[in-house]
């Protein structure tokens, strides 16, 4: 199947970040904002560089690679439900997209070959740490930096909305309750 070649200017945009937040040239920040509204108008998303997460996501990354690699009674330690959706560790054979599908059409499919790991601070059963029987509490510590992270950003993008929409800087904020603790759960699929 031969994927459709997109004219140029269909190309998503790229922000890069630091030029809004650490750049002190009024044209650059401008500029930033010009393709930011331009983005979401047009195609609903943009590609964010350079949001400073960058290292935060690799040491999340290497420690899930280890967790991975675990055998599967050791990983089943933080299962915490039959069924997926429940957060925690789900072995594979456990999710299967096409069947929930298709599921009024009657195809009999494979379960999908993924294992994942969804972090949550919702259901801290299923967080890998030394108090529920892991090894250490690295993945833990790696997890809760990116989640602290993302909660940041998550606010600047809510201001970035804001501002190109004409709206007070922080009239978005006042939808979250709790601006200091993030709802964002990590699901990692391997």
């Amino acid at each position: 199947m031969r994927l459709p070649i997109l004219p140029e200017e269909s190309t998503i945009p790229i922000c890069d970040f630091s030029n809004w937040t650490d750049s002190n040239e009024p044209g650059s920040r401008e500029n930033f904002l010009k393709t930011w509204d331009y983005a979401f108008r047009t195609f609903g998303f943009v590609m964010l560089v350079n949001h400073g997460l960058e290292k935060k996501y690799r040491a999340l990354n290497s420690e899930l690679e280890l967790f991975f690699q675990l055998p599967l009674r050791e990983k089943m330690t933080f299962r915490i439900a039959e069924e997926y959706g429940h957060g925690g560790y789900t072995p594979r054979g456990r999710e299967n997209v096409s069947k929930t599908f298709f599921k009024t059409m009657k195809f009999s499919r494979p379960a999908d070959a993924v294992e994942s790991l969804v972090l949550s601070d919702h259901n801290v059963r299923g967080l890998p740490s030394i108090k529920n029987g892991y090894y250490n509490d690295q993945l833990l510590k790696t997890y809760r930096s990116l989640q602290s992270g993302l909660t940041e950003l998550t606010f600047s993008v809510m201001e970035l909305m804001a501002i190109c929409l004409g709206l007070q800087r922080n009239f978005f904020f006042k939808f979250y309750e709790d601006k200091k603790t993030s709802t964002q759960d990590i699901r990692a699929a391997h």
